[in-house]
């Protein structure tokens, strides 16, 4: 139960309540009743239609589950997503839902006795909220779009497991114009398979479809901003995990190029690393076999399609969610040893290197290193104790006993590092010596933790200073979770800790903000939004909490790595020389002879 519960806290975008699947099959956007808690917005023009919001007490005005595409369901389903059709002569009801929100097709943990039997959420389920704040001066406001995490395969625009997320405190803190976008989730975001290809500009893709999807949103914000007083010049991406990777992924798409002008990405992975951006054939692999076991295909034992194209796309198409849904957490059940993905079930579903314009052409890092992007003001960063969940999550993975024994560590991080032989396992253990780590389980926590997150995040914003970018910066967050008794978890600083202080999530009765607590959200709202406002002048200004909030310097700016530490001893300082803590020359070095050793079997 304790593994389940750690689970639902890694994605934190889990819901605890249940929404029967089989209510949203036809669900109109434009006729859905809902129920205002707080003040009439009144009407707003929007690119698609007049909407109606609510009016939080602060007085940001909030616009919920307004849809940016068209239907997903029947014959859309597995096809990239349509611009919604506008409607003329009403005005939708999006005033804050008390009773329902909407979400992508899930699963959900809120029988704790019985994970990952069931799914919530509904197929028609592409739309964003977007909150406004008080603006008596008529200003033109920043504007940020925030994606959500998850593993790609949870999560949506509004809450958190233990909270909920409205956006109108960060609005109005921040001064900004905040969206927040749905997108299609696993397997219905992310499959890919010969028969659900699809032309585009002239070039074969496939999946990414919740990749367009966030596209799709980005392009519906930025039409819309200046009906809501938004500068369609300072529009800054931002997401966390699985969002951050997206991030990574439109920060170097020439497709989302015209959509923004800066990024924040915390907590992402924008490397060169198959176990998130995978490869068109592997995907294809796990593809192919998760369709037979649909039964839109026959399970012949083959490694390629029986059926023809044209039948397996309409069996895709015509059957159940539920039977979608089925192996949708753990599509290693039903794929041949040797294709499923690498980190199932913390990550079992993600983007392809399709080498489509509007998909993935190449990994970001390697899109940066080749030149290929355009130079914007860019932050990224990660938790101090990024792995900590992850530890525990860890023996779904590899199936080993816990509490995890050297062998058990060591099978784990084979795995997650695709080392069919040892040898790159064998260099991290010499590199990471056994006596300065407390268990094995910290041990392969330190070691993941540099080689995901932190050298990764370096590296990519290394590559953008190389590349001609002056504003690109690091950060590192390490204010500890105090209100969770994480004594015998050793947990404080984990992966996803940083969202309740960027967006002033409370979880009453167990924590309440206390002085220390809003400071930290001040110092987020602070960084954030002035990044947002004036990204090429960021940093130069001071705030004060309890010490005085320094600038921010560039990453690469001088002899050492620099980096913004949000938090360490309730400060926020400057400290430099992270990269040599985290070991990131020797990951960069290991990486580059595995990255060369697989191109050389491949020629």
């Amino acid at each position: 139960m304790l593994l389940v519960l750690l689970l639902g806290l890694f994605v934190f975008q889990f819901h605890f309540t249940s929404i029967d699947a089989s209510h949203g099959s036809n669900t109109n956007h434009h006729k859905r009743a809902r129920t205002a808690s707080q003040g009439d917005s009144g009407v707003q023009e929007t690119a698609s239609g007049d909407v109606r919001g609510t009016t939080a007490n602060n007085g940001v005005r909030g616009f919920y589950a307004v849809p940016y595409a068209q239907n997903t369901i029947g014959s859309m389903r597995f096809k990239p997503p349509k611009p919604v059709v506008p409607w003329a002569n009403e005005t939708l009801d999006a005033t804050l839902a008390n009773d329902r929100h909407i979400k992508c097709p899930q699963f959900s943990i809120n029988d704790v006795t019985k994970p990952f039997v069931h799914y919530v959420g509904d197929e028609d389920c592409l739309t964003l909220d977007f909150f406004v704040p008080p603006n008596p001066n008529n200003e033109s406001l920043p504007v940020m779009v925030f994606i959500h995490g998850g593993g790609f395969w949870v999560g949506d625009d509004e809450k958190f497991a233990f909270g909920h997320f409205d956006g109108t405190k960060f609005a109005e803190a921040a001064n900004v114009i905040l969206f927040t976008v749905n997108y299609r989730l696993g397997p219905l975001g992310f499959l890919a398979h010969p028969a659900l290809t699809f032309d585009d500009n002239g070039h074969s893709a496939v999946g990414n479809l919740g990749l367009r999807d966030q596209r799709l949103a980005m392009e519906w914000a930025k039409a819309t901003a200046p009906m809501l007083g938004g500068d369609v010049n300072r529009i800054t991406i931002f997401g966390q995990s699985a969002g951050g990777m997206s991030i990574c992924y439109h920060y170097t798409s020439q497709a989302s190029a015209s959509l923004f002008s800066s990024a924040i990405i915390e907590s992402g992975n924008c490397g060169q690393a198959p176990q998130v951006w995978t490869d068109k054939d592997d995907a294809m692999n796990v593809g192919i076999q998760y369709v037979k076991a649909m039964g839109c295909d026959d399970d012949d034992g083959k490694k390629t399609p029986t059926r023809d194209a044209d039948a397996i796309s309409k069996c895709l198409q015509s059957i159940s969610v539920n039977k979608i849904m089925e192996h949708a957490m753990d599509p290693g059940s039903v794929v041949k040893i040797g294709y499923a993905p690498p980190l199932t079930p913390v990550m079992p579903w993600t983007p392809t290197v399709d080498g489509s314009f509007g998909g993935v052409i190449d990994s970001p890092l390697s899109l940066v290193r080749k030149g290929k992007v355009a130079n914007k003001p860019v932050i990224a960063g990660h938790t101090k104790d990024e792995m900590k969940l992850f530890v525990y999550l860890a023996p779904f993975i590899s199936k080993v006993a816990i509490p995890l024994s050297e062998e058990g560590a060591e099978k784990i991080m084979r795995k997650m590092l695709m080392d069919d032989d040892g040898s790159i396992v064998k260099q991290v253990l010499g590199e990471y010596s056994a006596w300065d780590y407390a268990s094995p389980g910290d041990r392969m926590e330190a070691a993941m933790r540099d080689w995901f997150f932190a050298c990764d995040m370096s590296r990519f914003i290394r590559a953008t200073t190389e590349q001609g970018t002056t504003n690109s910066y690091l950060y590192r967050f390490s204010y500890p979770i105090h209100w969770i008794d994480s004594t015998d978890l050793g947990m404080k600083e984990y992966h996803a800790s940083e969202l309740p202080f960027v967006f002033h999530m409370e979880y009453p009765p167990i924590h309440v903000f206390d002085d220390d607590d809003e400071g930290m959200f001040r110092a987020f709202v602070h960084y954030w939004g002035k990044f947002a406002s004036s990204a090429s002048s960021f940093g130069d200004d001071a705030l004060t909490w309890p010490s005085a909030y320094p600038a921010w310097s560039r990453a690469y700016g001088g002899s050492e790595d620099a980096w913004m530490e949000l938090g360490q001893n309730k400060t926020v300082r400057m400290v430099s020389g992270l990269n040599a803590d985290r070991r990131c020359s020797f990951w960069d070095s290991l990486m580059e002879k595995k990255r060369m050793v697989e191109l050389s079997r491949l020629r």
